[in-house]
């Protein structure tokens, strides 16, 4: 679809009825894109990029002279690959569908067209499909946060599963993929701001600046998930250590408690001659007795120093 920009009005219009003076907005598919290059004034090397197959929430953004081209992926609830590449020249804004398996992205750009039909400039349409794509960041953010906090209160309440550290370091490595895909977001929205080409307009770009302090949150909030993931690791594993400290304050009691009778087994055990305790009639309820006894003052120690 193509639109003529009239006084801040799109009105939908053929690619023959477009000439070098209109300043046109392009919603296109990848065919659509090659098949209008020439009349839209495309950089040939914007194709070769926007052909490049590349990696899932890897954005990029390159300038020349006369446009400008980013490479886009769209986050959704569903994280299914969904691609944008936006060609920026001084009188179009062409918007090139690459990958959309749910028709997420083209709902995006429908309800964008639908929404700043009047009043339209480029600036304000590329800062309107960014706030879409970013839609999903407090539900996402949300999300991983609750996560971590039942992780926590398991391991507070000692409920944690053995394999409590698999649950923790997916969820890192899930979050550092949306922090480099919103640093890389944000990338792209500085470059716009520094316009070094000047194919926008710097009067509009304010909206771009508010873009850019959003993102700043956002990556901020994540960021802040990450080091919470840490804190939560580090929790559960002085949960671990207090565990196995209270496994081996355990075993040093008992050990202590029956050390003694070790040694009066030792003693007993030597076999000398004139050991008076052999022939003495009461000798072996004797050691029981002593032992019990032992046993039972150190019980009381033990429990009076609140280690039982």
């Amino acid at each position: 679809m193509y639109y003529k920009v009239e006084n801040g009005v799109l009105n939908q219009t053929r690619l023959n009825d477009i000439s070098a003076e209109d300043k046109v907005l392009g919603i296109l598919s990848a065919e659509e894109l090659e098949e209008s290059c020439n009349k839209l004034n495309v950089d040939k090397e914007c194709l070769t990029i926007i052909n490049k197959k590349t990696n899932y929430l890897r954005n990029r953004f390159e300038i020349y002279e006369n446009c400008s081209v980013a490479i886009i992926s769209i986050i959704n609830k569903q994280k299914k690959n969904n691609k944008l590449a936006i060609i920026i020249n001084k009188n179009s804004l062409l918007i090139t569908i690459l990958e959309d398996t749910d028709n997420y992205a083209s709902e995006i750009l429908l309800e964008c067209v639908n929404n700043y039909n009047n009043d339209f400039y480029f600036e304000k349409f590329i800062v309107a499909i960014f706030n879409k794509m970013v839609a999903s960041s407090v539900e996402i953010i949300e999300k991983y946060e609750d996560s971590i906090l039942k992780i926590e209160d398991k391991i507070v309440n000692k409920k944690v599963k053995i394999n409590i550290n698999n649950d923790i370091f997916k969820i890192r490595r899930i979050l550092s993929e949306y922090l480099k895909y919103y640093k890389s977001l944000m990338t792209i929205v500085e470059m716009l701001i520094e316009n070094n080409n000047e194919i926008l307009d710097e009067s509009k770009n304010q909206c771009l600046n508010i873009l850019d302090t959003r993102l700043e949150r956002i990556k901020n909030d994540i960021e802040f998930l990450i080091e919470d993931l840490v804190h939560v690791q580090d929790l559960y594993g002085a949960s671990l250590d207090y565990e196995q400290n209270k496994t081996m304050e355990i075993f040093t009691v008992v050990t202590t408690i029956f050390l003694p009778l070790t040694l009066i087994t030792g003693w007993y055990g030597m076999n000398f001659k004139y050991m008076p305790e052999l022939n003495f009639k009461y000798g072996y309820l004797g050691v029981i007795g002593v032992s019990i006894l032992i046993i039972a003052i150190c019980i009381y120690f033990f429990k009076k120093k609140k280690l039982m």
